[in-house]
Formats: structure tokens, sequence, C-alpha cells
């Protein structure tokens, strides 16, 4: 997106998320900064984290996360998670990624709804 971005990570210790996004987030100020020739903040605050526990809300993140330039109408965005995961640039996620997005949201309305 081009005012925010979303990652999942799974970091092999807990302080290893809190330091790797200070890394990342103060590395990518300095070099906008420096391209740009401005200075100051970037970001809105802290990042937002949260732990994942079942692979459907993994599934579900991931596909909010896939659709997140579709629902703003962005064409054509090139930074997607599908195409990383195929270029090898990533790693692929630790459960089987259905084949359309659309059956994640199949599988979690009914699952929300046995939840009620």
């Amino acid at each position: 997106m081009p005012n925010h971005f979303h990652l999942v990570l799974k970091p092999q210790n807990a302080e290893d998320l809190s330091k790797f996004m200070q890394w990342l987030l103060t590395s990518y100020v300095r070099y906008y900064n420096q391209i740009y020739k401005t200075s100051g903040h970037l970001w809105q605050g802290r990042y937002k984290s949260f732990i994942v526990q079942q692979n459907n809300y993994l599934l579900v993140l991931c596909r909010y996360i896939e659709q997140n330039p579709k629902r703003a109408k962005l064409k054509n965005w090139k930074f997607v998670t599908s195409r990383y995961m195929q270029s090898g640039l990533i790693d692929n996620l630790p459960i089987k990624v259905p084949e359309s997005w659309e059956e994640v949201q199949k599988n979690h309305s009914t699952l929300e709804r046995k939840k009620i």
C-alpha cells in the first residue's frame, strides 16, 4: 500500500520482533529522508502486532493482506505476497494456502457463525 504496509512474521524469540521492527522502520526513514532530501518521522506511532495462534486466523490475516490493494482499487499493485513467495524471496506459510481467497472467507464466515 502506498501509505502503510502489512507483514506476517514469525520471530524465533519474542524480543526479536521489536528489534527487527525498530531496525526496519529506522532504516527506511533514513533511506527515505536521504532520497527525498527531507528529515523527520514518517510513521504515526508504534507498529501494531498480533499473536496468531490458530491456522484459520492466519489465513484470514493473509487474505486481508492480499486483498488490501484490491479493496483500495490499486490496479497492478506489485508488492503482493504471492509474487514474492513464487520468486523465493520469502518463505512459504507454515500451512497450506487455498487456491482461492474466497474459500478462506467462506470458511471463516462458517466458523464465526458456529461461535455465536
